[in-house]
C-alpha cells in the first residue's frame, strides 16, 4: 500500500510588503474578504505569489464565490511567472477536474513543469502518475527517482514510498537498508512506518535480534488496535519465533485482527480450528473463519471453505451460518466492503 498526501492547494507566503502584511493579517483574523481584496490588487499589480493566492481562494470559495475558471485564471498567470506552486496547483485542478474533464497528460504536464523547478508535491504527484501510468506511460524507474526527490525534501509520504519501492525492487534494484534508513525519520509520528519497520526484521525472524526488533515493533501496535500487527504478533507466537510459542495468546491476537476484518488473520485463524493447534479441533468454527475470509475477498480462503463444508452434516452447516451472522453482528468491521477491490496505490 502506497501512502498519499492530500490534494491541497494552499496559500503561499507573500513578499513581504505592507499590503502582504494585512492580507495574511486579515486571514488570521478570519476576515476572508479583506484578505481576497488585498491579495487581488497585488495580483492586479503582476505579483505572481498573489495571483496564486487569488486562484487559491477563487478555488476554495474564501473571501469570493466559487469560481474554478478564474482560479485557472489567476495560476495560469503566476505559472506564466515561473512560480512552482501555481504549476503545481494547476497541475491538481486538471487531475481533479475541477471545473473541466480530468485530464491527467495535462496534470502531468504541469507537474513535470514544477517537479523540475524543485516543488515537492509536484513530485510526489508526478512520480504516483508514472507509478500508475496515468496520464504518461507507466515508468517505475521515474516514479522511484521522483518519490526520492520528494523525500529528501521532507515529505514524509513520499520517503514512505520511496522506502517499499526499495523494499520490492521496484524500478531499480532492491535495497532493505536504504529502505530503513528513509523509515526511520518518519517511525516517531507514522504508525504505517513502524509497522513497516517491524515487518521487515519479521523477514528476519530466524535472527534473535531482528525477531526481537519485529517484537518490540509490533507489540505496541498491536496493543493499540492495528489489526496487521496483531496478526504478525499472533503469528510470531503461534511459531514461537522471537519468544516461546503460545498457541492460546497467539489465537487472541488472530482473533483480534480477524474481528477487524483482516481476512489472512481469519484464514489463519480457520486453520487453527480445522487442525485444533493449540483448540480442539472445530471444523464448525473454521468454517465460520473461511466464510468470513471469503466475504472478504480471499480467493483462496473459498477452495478451504467449499471442501471442509462438504464433510459436515445439515446441522453444522446451519451453525457454521448462525456463527457467521454472530460475529458479523457482534462485530460489525469483521467484514470490509471494500476489501473484494484490490487497493490502486
Amino acid at each position: 500500500m502506497f501512502m498519499g498526501v492530500g490534494v491541497l492547494l494552499g496559500l503561499l507566503a507573500a513578499a513581504g510588503t505592507a499590503l502582504a502584511d494585512q492580507a495574511r493579517a486579515a486571514l488570521a483574523r478570519g476576515e476572508e474578504g479583506a484578505a481576497f481584496d488585498q491579495f487581488l490588487r497585488r495580483a492586479e499589480n503582476g505579483d505572481p505569489i498573489a495571483q496564486n493566492n487569488v486562484g487559491v481562494l477563487y478555488l476554495k470559495g474564501r473571501g469570493t464565490g466559487e469560481d474554478f475558471a478564474e482560479a485557472r485564471r489567476w495560476f495560469e498567470a503566476a505559472a506564466a511567472e515561473g512560480l512552482p506552486g501555481a504549476m503545481h496547483n494547476l497541475g491538481v485542478l486538471y487531475l481533479r477536474g475541477h471545473g473541466l474533464a480530468p485530464d491527467p497528460a495535462q496534470a502531468a504536464g504541469w507537474f513535470t513543469k514544477a517537479a523540475e523547478l524543485g516543488d515537492a508535491d509536484a513530485q510526489f504527484y508526478l512520480a504516483r502518475l508514472f507509478y500508475r501510468g496515468e496520464g504518461v506511460a507507466q515508468d517505475l524507474p521515474a516514479a522511484r527517482q521522483w518519490f526520492t526527490r520528494a523525500a529528501d525534501q521532507g515529505l514524509p509520504a513520499a520517503a514512505f514510498n520511496v522506502a517499499l519501492m526499495l523494499l520490492r525492487g521496484q524500478g531499480g534494484v532492491q535495497d532493505e537498508a536504504g529502505a530503513l534508513e528513509y523509515l526511520k525519520p518518519l517511525e516517531p509520528e507514522n504508525e504505517a512506518a513502524r509497522l513497516l519497520v517491524a515487518q521487515v526484521h519479521l523477514m528476519h525472524a530466524a535472527e534473535p535480534a531482528r525477531a526481537a526488533q519485529a517484537l518490540a515493533g509490533l507489540r505496541p501496535l498491536a496493543e493499540a488496535g492495528n489489526p496487521e500487527a496483531q496478526y504478525h504478533l499472533g503469528m510470531m507466537l503461534m511459531l514461537g519465533q522471537g519468544l516461546p510459542r503460545d498457541y492460546e495468546e497467539g489465537r487472541f491476537w488472530l482473533q483480534q485482527a480477524g474481528r477487524a476484518g483482516l481476512a489472512v488473520a481469519q484464514v489463519n485463524l480457520a486453520g487453527l480450528y480445522e487442525r485444533g493447534l493449540g483448540v480442539e479441533p472445530d471444523p464448525v468454527e473454521a468454517v465460520a473463519w473461511y466464510g468470513l475470509a471469503v466475504a472478504n475477498g480471499d480467493a483462496a480462503a473459498n477452495g478451504m471453505l467449499e471442501k471442509l463444508r462438504a464433510g459436515l452434516s445439515p446441522p453444522e452447516r446451519a451453525r457454521a451460518q448462525a456463527l457467521m451472522t454472530e460475529l458479523r453482528t457482534t462485530h460489525p468491521d469483521i467484514v470490509q466492503e471494500a476489501s473484494a477491490s484490490p487497493h490502486n496505490p
